[in-house]
Formats: structure tokens, C-alpha cells, sequence
């Protein structure tokens, strides 16, 4: 009589029925199953609550909300942080890794990463001297750029600047700016940049 008590547990033959049990444990209840009348009974009726419980819809404010989260799960994951002063440079090559260069790639290869009505970013890797003349006084955004691997130097407006992987830097506007490689143990230095629209 003891043993069928224990066996009567509510909350343990509930986690049988889920499925939450361990091998041993649920190999033991299914004995105690075809051994004990009560015990095959609570069984039924728990399982026959759980069919119940799982036909009923939930209730429609609930489903909205867990509708409204999945949005906004999805969102979350798409939508990259901003580059700032403060950027880790491990946690975007971590973002990064996977993405390679196109094939043959010039002088410059850039492969767009996000595209909204706040930012463009891009991963890029430079494999010579780019040169921009400077964003025209019209253009509505501020570019910046954080260095994930290698080394660099930025001529800006005649301003000498090395940067290394961690670094990162805005670019005045208007100012003619050149940028090249400097590292040692690859042919390329590789960046974050980024076009965020102006306030």
C-alpha cells in the first residue's frame, strides 16, 4: 500500500506523462502501472486532462502577445547594433566569421550586411588604397568604420591615422579621405563600415 502511494504522486506521474522523466523512473511508473489499478487510473486521467488542455485555443490576448513576440524575436535577430566608439571588434567578427569575400574581389570587396531606414552596414575587406573625394555637404549620412582584422592608415585631408583591429573611427564629412593596408601578415584589412543617416 505504501509503494502505491508513492506511486500516486500527482506531479511525478504528470512528468511521466510529459514525457520528463528518466528511463529508469518512467520504466518503474509503467510497472507500477499494470501492478496497481489507482495508479493506471490517475494515469488515464491525466493524460486524458492534458488532450483536453491541448485542444482548447488559448485565449485570443494571449495569442496576440506570444504572436507579437515571435515578431519581435525575429526583428531583434535581424537587426544589427549600431557602430560606436565602444564597438567590440571580437563580437562583430564573431557576427562575421562565416562571410567570405567574392570571388576575385578587386581592390575592394564589400558585402552588405543590413540595409534600413536608420543605417547601411557592410563587411569589407580592402586589399589596396580606396580613395573617396568626400561625401558631398547633401549627403545625409555619417560613415565610420570599425577595424576587425589587420592594420591600416587613413589620410584624412592630410591627417595621418594608423588603426588597428579594435579601432574604430568616424569620418569627418566633406573630407577627402585615402585609406591602405598596413599589415604584416595579411594582404588585406578588414572592416566594419557604416552609413548611418543624420539626425
Amino acid at each position: 500500500m505504501q509503494e502505491e502511494q508513492f506511486f500516486l504522486d500527482h506531479q511525478k506521474l504528470e512528468s511521466f506523462c510529459l514525457g520528463l522523466l528518466s528511463e529508469e523512473e518512467s520504466a518503474a511508473i509503467m510497472l507500477a502501472i499494470e501492478k496497481y489499478p489507482a495508479v493506471k487510473k490517475s494515469v488515464e486521467a491525466i493524460e486524458q486532462g492534458l488532450l483536453t488542455a491541448y485542444k482548447m485555443p488559448p485565449a485570443e490576448a494571449l495569442k496576440q502577445k506570444i504572436f507579437r513576440r515571435i515578431d519581435q524575436s525575429a526583428n531583434d535577430a535581424a537587426t544589427l547594433p549600431l557602430l560606436e566608439e565602444d564597438s567590440s571588434a571580437a563580437s562583430w567578427n564573431g557576427r562575421v566569421q562565416s562571410i567570405q569575400p567574392p570571388p576575385a574581389p578587386g581592390n575592394l570587396a564589400i558585402v552588405p550586411l543590413q540595409q534600413n531606414s536608420i543605417a547601411e552596414i557592410f563587411v569589407a575587406w580592402l586589399y589596396g588604397t580606396h580613395e573617396e573625394e568626400g561625401h558631398d555637404p547633401g549627403v545625409d549620412f555619417v560613415e565610420s568604420f570599425l577595424i576587425l582584422e589587420g592594420s591600416c592608415t587613413c589620410n584624412f585631408g592630410g591627417k595621418l591615422i594608423q588603426l588597428k583591429a579594435g579601432d574604430h573611427i568616424e569620418i569627418p564629412p566633406c573630407t577627402r579621405h585615402s585609406i591602405y593596408p598596413t599589415s604584416i601578415q595579411l594582404n588585406y584589412v578588414k572592416a566594419i563600415v557604416q552609413r548611418k543617416k543624420s539626425a
